[in-house]
């Protein structure tokens, strides 16, 4: 936590900078470079508070392997809902490769779950580009609880719906960063 802060610090310092300085908030060149450098660091901070499980492991191979199993239906189960969704289908459907996809997701989940390590991406900055909007988490998580809710044991499902949600506030944060002029979060300052 200690070095995201330190970072984000140097960020903000280079940002508010007067008198010419490039990563000043007058000059649009670097307007994306700061908002991604920005989101990146308040998404590692969220990381680091939310990465450790707060269920007791599953010693069992067992009940691992009936988890995996319960993992990798949730994540097909959303996604089969996601793309018939109104406000998320346009999103989903325009993943290049679902079924690769939901395998990542799928680790990422048994990472969470289970402390198993076949995860080891960057969940903020897969979705940083993506044409999504605050309303797209607000539904996300909706169809995501539902989701776990329905199919994972039930101190799983609790575990993956909070760290679902702490990861809805984290990404909105970092993508949204700034409250635009209509009073909205926004990627870009209100002009």
């Amino acid at each position: 936590m200690g070095a995201s802060v330190s970072v984000w610090e140097e960020i903000k310092r280079k940002t508010n900078a007067k008198g010419g300085n490039p990563a000043s908030p007058q000059n649009p060149k670097h307007q994306s470079d700061r908002l991604l450098a920005r989101g990146i660091v308040h998404a590692a901070h969220c990381r680091e508070e939310a990465m450790e499980p707060d269920i007791p492991p599953i010693e069992d191979g067992a009940e691992r392997a009936k988890l995996e199993v319960a993992i990798d239906a949730c994540v097909r189960r959303f996604y089969a809902k996601g793309v018939e969704d109104s406000l998320l289908g346009p999103i989903f459907t325009a993943v290049h490769d679902l079924e690769q996809h939901m395998g990542v997701v799928a680790n990422f989940w048994s990472r969470s779950l289970l402390g198993t390590e076949r995860y080891q991406g960057q969940p903020f900055a897969a979705h940083i580009n993506l044409p999504i909007e605050p309303e797209h988490f607000t539904r996300w998580l909706e169809l995501f609880s539902e989701t776990a809710s329905e199919v994972l044991p039930k101190p799983q499902a609790e575990q993956a719906i909070a760290k679902a949600a702490h990861m809805t506030q984290c990404f909105q944060a970092g993508l949204f960063p700034f409250i635009g002029a209509d009073g909205k979060p926004s990627r870009v300052p209100a002009q």
